[in-house]
């Protein structure tokens, strides 16, 4: 499958070739082939975000708002915590 889609993309690149019906389909399959990868990287893309704004970013601000021994740590909390 991926020799043909070079050749086709050889064909494409010959400004004197006209596209067949064979490789429209082709062209069908590998779009159809590219958003599914797609669409499943935003997928895991959006647990990862969900993991980090349900978990992660949570704790780290807890953290922050009951630690205060560092002066620096204490002055980025106030930013983050919008205090």
């Amino acid at each position: 499958m991926r020799q043909d889609f070079a050749q086709l993309h050889d064909r494409i690149s010959d400004e004197n070739y006209t596209l067949t019906r064979n490789d429209y389909a082709k062209l069908l399959v590998g779009s159809m082939l590219a958003v599914n990868h797609i669409q499943d990287r935003i997928k895991r893309d959006e647990k990862a975000v969900e993991g980090y704004n349900l978990t992660v970013i949570p704790r780290l601000q807890r953290i922050m708002s009951e630690t205060t021994n560092d002066a620096e740590a204490d002055a980025l909390a106030k930013i983050l915590l919008n205090d």
